[in-house]
């Protein structure tokens, strides 16, 4: 581990260097879109929810507990991570603990909110790169099933699927472009606005870029 740090600076050399400064351009606007816009979300919408559970006092009480589950989210960037920190909070709130024992673990794996905002960045982030104006009904409904998609898919939705985020994982992101640019399958994506998301590979290790292709 003491060299670990060397190799991961290397790594994005590397990466900067085959694909070019500017995805780190991008990727640092759309970074100033996406945490304002979780800020935003989080001022407007958690005082709604507190208020609807218990009104004024509700939002009172939301207001001096969550600032260690919000903390512990930011630093993790994992649901499972805050159930202990969420546990205690409802505990020195009052929540039954029947209650929170089961809302806990479901609202983990299944309030995916963080998740589809952020896939609608990342889609918008993969226009940038590709110089796509990011406009149009049928860009916007592509983006708004991808992002539902992505949530399922992170929530389990009872299938067994193998989850590659091209945006939190380099190595995934190095995988789809290389596909993208010599895949047959990109023949016809390739030169126009489309993006080709989401790409599945078949356990037979086809792909294909529909979905009813995988509901079969």
């Amino acid at each position: 581990m003491t060299i670990a740090p060397l190799g991961l600076g290397a790594y994005f050399a590397n990466l900067v260097a085959t694909y070019g400064p500017e995805i780190i351009g991008d990727y640092g606007r759309s970074m100033l879109v996406y945490y304002p816009l979780c800020l935003l979300y989080g001022v407007i919408f958690f005082p709604i929810y507190a208020f609807m559970a218990g009104g004024k006092e509700g939002i009172k009480v939301m207001v001096r507990h969550i600032f260690p589950p919000a903390i512990t989210a930011f630093a993790t960037q994992s649901s499972a991570a805050t159930i202990p920190v969420n546990k205690e909070a409802c505990d020195a709130i009052g929540v039954p603990k029947d209650i929170s024992d089961l809302v806990l673990p479901m609202g983990c794996t299944m309030h995916m909110d963080g998740s589809v905002l952020s896939s609608i960045c990342k889609i918008c982030f993969l226009y940038g790169i590709f110089g796509m104006e990011f406009s149009g009904a049928g860009t916007y409904g592509m983006s708004i099933i991808v992002a539902i998609l992505s949530a399922f898919v992170l929530s389990g939705a009872g299938a067994e699927i193998d989850f590659k985020d091209i945006l939190s994982c380099h190595g995934a992101l190095q995988d789809y472009l290389q596909i993208r640019e010599s895949s047959p399958l990109y023949e016809e994506v390739r030169g126009t606005w489309r993006l080709g998301i989401p790409c599945f590979v078949k356990e037979d290790g086809t792909m294909t870029l529909e979905l009813k292709d995988v509901l079969k």
